[in-house]
């Protein structure tokens, strides 16, 4: 899994996959801010159409850099660690103040701050409701039972 709101700048590889299975094959509630972050990094409708798995199950790295989640689409998964480091370097070399203090503000007002920790809340009894459904139960079995 993947908390794509952990990160200010992502970058990813070519045969990338990004996959919101939460609601339609497990069967649960997104979690780890994901109802909050998501909508904040794009559109509300760009997320709902993305937790929903609409069109399709899998987002390819085009969409991705598209909707603006990642900034580059490397050829390979070493090609994006060393542009994701490129990209590390260039940040380190700005002034560190401006740079804490752009992205304080881009990240969110103290208000908005707040509302992401009731998110998580939310999100946390949600997810325990769903997890505890005979539904997701079936799901984790079967999860379960390829892993063994």
């Amino acid at each position: 899994g993947i908390a794509v709101g952990c990160a200010d700048v992502r970058v990813c590889a070519k045969d990338t996959k990004l996959r919101f299975n939460f609601l339609r094959e497990l069967g649960i509630t997104p979690g780890m801010g994901t109802t909050k972050t998501l909508p904040d990094l794009l559109t509300k409708a760009h997320a709902t159409k993305l937790l929903l798995q609409l069109p399709s199950q899998d987002v390819t790295p085009e969409e991705l850099c598209h909707l603006g989640l990642v900034v580059k689409v490397a050829e390979d998964r070493d090609s994006a660690f060393e542009e994701a480091l490129g990209v590390a370097a260039e940040l380190a070399r700005a002034n560190p103040v401006a740079t804490r203090s752009m992205i304080r503000t881009l990240r969110s007002s103290r208000d908005q701050l707040d509302r992401l920790e009731e998110v998580l809340m939310e999100e946390g009894r949600l997810q325990a409701q769903a997890f505890a459904s005979p539904e997701s139960r079936k799901v984790f079995k079967r999860i379960r039972s390829r892993m063994l």
